[in-house]
């Protein structure tokens, strides 16, 4: 009789012992409603990418010196990219590279018995640190204005013709410079629209100074020390930037 009851009591233990067990297995998967779950964490928040298109009206110099007007301004275009990073609701940074389309030029002047004809190519890209303020957003739209700092490379290559039919005059020179660097410096103001949680268009505009270059005069000309044209350019861009979350 007493191993009996013995062994019910035994029973008894382990079935309560097999049931707590199960509870805190229960509790150790998150069955247990108390448990907090797991932070959601992101990566990369703040930072972006960005590509744009510009539509550029240029000064570019006239590589006829003096014989003509110093300088003379075109519509171009320019492609564009950077990788940037958001601080908070109202200021970002970002670093950019621009690629203009070359500026080529065919000019002719002509006189009483000769004339004077050049060809020339111009090619410019820059590199800008840009900085941002974003002024707040009104029905989804967020203006902004802005100012950046950075470096510009400049090539011109050409040609230059003389010829004087009467007399059998003819003079041929080539210019084929190399790429030179100097100081630009852009400051921009546009707005954003939010077309999702990651996807920005960004439509604005932008003064750009490319810095100075000196342009040959005619080969022949006894004043043949050049012209120093600055290089400016009035964009209208057109972008998308994507936020990194």
């Amino acid at each position: 009789m007493q191993t009996k009851t013995l062994i019910t009591v035994l029973v008894a233990l382990a079935g309560l012992g097999g049931a707590a067990q199960a509870a805190d297995l229960d509790s150790f998967y998150g069955q247990d409603e108390d448990v907090a779950p797991a932070p959601n964490l992101t990566f990369g928040t703040g930072w972006y990418l960005r590509g744009d298109l510009t539509a550029t009206d240029d000064r570019k110099p006239n590589v006829l010196g003096s014989l003509d007007k110093a300088t003379q301004r075109d519509w171009n275009y320019g492609v564009g990219g950077g990788v940037g990073y958001k601080l908070n609701s109202y200021f970002r940074t970002d670093l950019t590279g621009d690629y203009l389309g070359p500026e080529k030029t065919v000019q002719t002047v002509y006189g009483v018995n000769e004339t004077w004809s050049a060809k020339s190519n111009l090619r410019r890209f820059d590199v800008l640190t840009n900085a941002y303020l974003d002024l707040g957003t009104w029905a989804g739209l967020t203006p902004y204005i802005g100012a950046g700092v950075g470096v510009a490379g400049v090539r011109l290559d050409g040609s230059y013709e003389h010829s004087a039919p009467l007399t059998g005059g003819y003079d041929y020179y080539k210019i084929s410079g190399k790429t030179r660097y100097d100081l630009a410096w852009a400051a921009m103001a546009g707005v954003t629209y939010n077309l999702s949680q990651n996807l920005l268009i960004d439509v604005g505009y932008r003064y750009l100074d490319l810095g100075s270059y000196t342009v040959p005069h005619y080969a022949v000309s006894s004043f043949n020390v050049g012209s120093k044209a600055d290089l400016t350019s009035h964009q209208i861009r057109a972008g998308l930037r994507y936020m990194i979350y």
